[in-house]
């Protein structure tokens, strides 16, 4: 089975057929309208007179007003991220901070555990 779907711009400002949609940026704010090909050239020659003199800027990937994550280059950074691992105490949230020991940090007789033997095979009174 084939489908066949079609989209039809309608012009924002007069309701006729729109030809393109127009972004553009005024106040921070981010607009985009959908025009007929009219309407976008008398949109670009008003502006053209305040694009001409304005000073362009660059934007970044993401939305306005967000800052972008630091790398983790910065040795402030490898300060940071260290300072919990120094001052980690027993809490819930120190074990995220800290990494497994891979060897045991006391022997097994000093850990107060002792080593039970239980006889599996005769039954229990």
């Amino acid at each position: 089975m084939v489908q066949k779907v079609e989209i039809h711009l309608e012009d924002d400002l007069d309701g006729g057929p729109a030809d393109d949609t127009i972004t553009f940026a005024l106040d921070g704010k981010d607009y985009e309208i959908d025009l007929s090909t009219t309407n976008a050239e008398e949109l670009r020659e008003a502006l053209r007179p305040f694009a001409e003199t304005g000073r362009k800027t660059t934007r970044s990937s993401g939305p306005r007003g967000t800052r972008s994550r630091a790398s983790g280059n910065d040795p402030e950074t490898a300060k940071i991220r260290a300072w919990p691992r120094r001052t980690a105490t027993r809490s819930p949230t120190a074990a995220a901070f800290t990494r497994p020991s891979r060897t045991p940090t006391t022997p097994p007789s000093e850990s107060g555990i002792k080593n039970v033997e239980t006889d599996w095979s005769s039954p229990r009174s």
